[in-house]
């Protein structure tokens, strides 16, 4: 398909595609440099995709060909992508620590209505004989 009729795709399109298709598709490296970061943006026919650092970027810049690749092969027409550094980006990556949450409140439960559980009278020798049924034990203590 030429690149007139093809239209370059929104950071949705992006977003949508690399997370069900295109990040498996790349080489183990590849993947690992670049799902550390997100699509940010489409600016002048760029897919503008941001890690959380500089130097993560730099490590993405030289990957880049692959990821480009990628990305033309499943949109039918050239994606250049341009990388920038995203603070926000670390958030916002599926596994990442996310900005703190307050926490709502909660009622405390009333405790005085638990009640302790029965006493455990068995030996730890007659937990394992439990959690391993037909086992010998073999020892001083074979009990």
């Amino acid at each position: 398909p030429s690149t007139a009729v093809v239209p370059f795709p929104t950071r949705d399109d992006l977003a949508l595609a690399w997370g069900d298709t295109v990040l498996r598709s790349l080489k183990a490296r590849v993947k690992g440099l670049y799902g550390s970061g997100r699509f940010v943006a489409v600016e002048d026919d760029h897919a503008v995709f941001g890690f959380e650092s500089a130097t993560l970027g730099e490590m993405a810049d030289q990957a880049r060909p692959d990821v480009e690749a990628a990305l033309s092969a499943h949109f039918g027409r050239p994606v250049p992508v341009r990388i920038v550094v995203d603070p926000g980006t670390a958030a916002a990556v599926p596994g990442a620590p996310a900005a703190p949450v307050a926490e709502a409140h909660e009622e405390m439960p009333d405790l005085t209505e638990l009640t302790d559980a029965p006493p455990d009278a068995r030996t730890p020798i007659d937990h394992l004989r439990s959690a391993f049924p037909g086992a010998e034990l073999v020892g001083p203590d074979e009990g």
